[in-house]
């Protein structure tokens, strides 16, 4: 039960932080435009964090 409550307050906490967001402001579409490259970057740098931890 915690744990499912802590999920939602989270989400709940993000969801209020995108509502901020403008989303005609210009730096917006520079972030959709290199969406994947950061989501690929981020992927890679957590396998490598992970092969040091593991190992």
């Amino acid at each position: 039960m915690i744990t499912l409550s802590g999920m939602l307050l989270m989400v709940s906490v993000g969801q209020q932080g995108l509502s901020r967001v403008n989303p005609h402001w210009p730096g917006v579409a520079r972030f959709e435009h290199n969406e994947n490259i950061l989501t690929g970057l981020t992927l890679v740098g957590l396998a490598v964090l992970n092969f040091f931890i593991e190992f």
